[in-house]
């Protein structure tokens, strides 16, 4: 298994399609509008750094299938970039009905931790399953079983997740008792599991570190090629950290295979 340490900014072409695309995208619903401008805002420099990294690893023509699409932006980007076998899966799409009509994406309703994958067996060539690990709160096993069934042998999972191990997680469990990955006002249990009723979807229910994954996934048949370490910080110290230990960044993304 290869380990990489991601650039810290982004290819500016990504950064661009990112910024132009979740600018024209607005929710239908009213009251997720700030949670909408929220994201787009804190998330862009992710997305681009997704969207590049999926463009590495996952051909245009191949048929691919992103879990958890709303809120739509790397959705509509990779189509723009030409991937027209893409299709997405959320458990509401009707939140976002308008931007699919408009950019002509093919989403499914699916509530991944209670049913079934709306697909035949090896279906895809590539998996994107991003920022959603975290959510999950039923059975990850049941809904890894629906992952592996609808792709491909040797086909494509790309995962990515927040690091529980890391630098700003480190020092908020041992100076301030929690380990959210922020110090002022973290997130905490009421706050994640209320979501499900104010934005329709679950907020963290778990942060893993990337070894609790890797084994995880190599449970459920996959076989991990490469461990990307993600993300950074602002503090000129905890630049020095990371720098030396890349481990300990905020973010991480397996690339694994279908054995």
């Amino acid at each position: 298994m290869e380990s990489f340490s991601e650039s810290s900014l982004p290819e500016q072409d990504c950064v661009k399609l990112i910024a132009e695309v979740s600018g024209t995208i607005v929710p239908d619903d009213s009251a997720l509008h700030p949670w909408y401008t929220a994201f787009s805002t804190a998330q862009a420099r992710r997305l681009a750094h997704d969207l590049a990294l999926i463009q590495k690893y996952v051909p245009v023509n191949a048929s691919v299938l992103e879990i958890g699409s709303v809120p739509l932006i790397l959705t509509a980007a990779l189509t723009r970039r030409g991937y027209e076998k893409l299709q997405g899966v959320d458990i509401d799409p009707s939140r976002f009905l308008s931007a699919i009509k408009r950019f002509s994406l093919t989403v499914h309703a699916c509530d991944i931790e209670n049913q079934s994958l709306p697909f035949e067996n090896d279906q895809f060539e590539a998996i994107i399953f991003n920022e959603l690990f975290e959510h999950l709160r039923m059975n990850p096993i049941a809904t890894f079983r629906e992952v592996h069934r609808v792709l491909r042998p040797d086909g494509l999972l790309l995962l990515s997740t927040p690091n529980l191990r890391s630098l700003k997680r480190i020092i908020n469990f041992i100076v301030h008792n929690h380990t959210g990955p922020a110090l002022k006002n973290p997130p905490g249990i009421y706050e994640e599991y209320i979501k499900l009723e104010e934005i329709h979807h679950m907020g963290h229910a778990r942060v893993y570190t990337s070894q609790e994954v890797i084994q995880f996934l190599e449970r459920m048949g996959f076989r991990i090629e490469a461990i990307i370490y993600r993300g950074s910080f602002q503090g000129r110290i905890e630049r020095l950290i990371i720098k030396c230990l890349p481990g300990l960044k905020p973010f991480f993304t397996l690339i694994a295979r279908k054995k």
